[in-house]
């Protein structure tokens, strides 16, 4: 926000200290998540955060959630019977 000295730039993104506030969006690369991620792209930008969609195959995607390589992810999943998500942490 403004008050955090996040300000909108020329381009709308908003800046701090020369530094657009931007993040990676990572998800697999299917029609729904694609059309899902744009939604959320679009909403972001509309406060001034850059999201950069990186839609990626679902093999691709295991290895970026393996290393925890991601700003942000969207990903369903199925935990079964044990509800701890550990390994997204």
């Amino acid at each position: 926000s403004d008050l955090a000295g996040w300000v909108p730039g020329k381009d709308g993104i908003r800046e701090k200290a020369g530094k657009q506030l931007t993040f990676g969006l990572y998800s697999q690369s299917t029609s729904e998540y694609a059309y899902v991620t744009q939604k959320l792209q679009s909403d972001w930008e509309k406060i001034g955060v850059k999201v950069e969609v990186l839609l990626q195959p679902d093999s691709d995607l295991q290895t970026t959630v393996t290393y925890h390589n991601y700003d942000a992810l969207l990903y369903g999943i199925s935990l079964g019977p044990d509800p701890d998500a550990y390994a997204y942490w």
